[in-house]
């Protein structure tokens, strides 16, 4: 099966910090274990929010989030074969249409998808998933993707 390249919202930085519950940590915690020791890999832009959130979680008190920040960054982030990192200058501007549909927070995210040429957004953010979904833009809800994810 080919690789894949997924886009990530935050979701994923609050299930790993433990944010959103045990069980959710647990799931975040799998699909990294997935991109890390399978073909797929995942797509960020350096200096975003996502970038810097994920940054954050070396700094938690918790040893489990710690651990898991570990392998987030060194399994994946610091990989070239598991990571687009997308710099700054390659984030396009979108069109002025499309950027006043999408909400301004997440509008970097469709930005790293077309620039790293990701298969899909994978999201909890139900306003970004219809408005996103309206402009062709290949998009997931997470509990979606993580009952379908291999």
């Amino acid at each position: 099966m080919p690789s894949k390249c997924y886009v990530f919202n935050e979701w994923l930085i609050h299930d790993l910090s433990g944010q959103n519950g045990p069980e959710r940590q647990k799931a975040a915690h799998e699909v990294l274990v997935r991109v890390r020791d399978g073909e797929d890999l995942i797509a960020a832009g350096r200096n975003t929010p996502w970038m810097n959130k994920a940054f954050a979680l070396m700094r938690a008190r918790r040893h489990d989030v710690r651990q898991l920040s570990k392998l987030l960054h060194r399994g994946i982030i610091w990989d070239s074969g598991k990571c687009v990192l997308v710099d700054q200058s390659r984030l396009e501007p979108l069109p002025n249409e499309e950027a006043r549909l999408l909400p301004q927070k997440d509008v970097y995210l469709v930005q790293v998808y077309r620039a790293a040429s990701a298969d899909l957004i994978v999201t909890t953010d139900e306003e970004l998933l219809e408005k996103a979904g309206n402009l062709g833009i290949r998009i997931a809800f997470r509990d979606d993707f993580l009952t379908q994810y291999p």
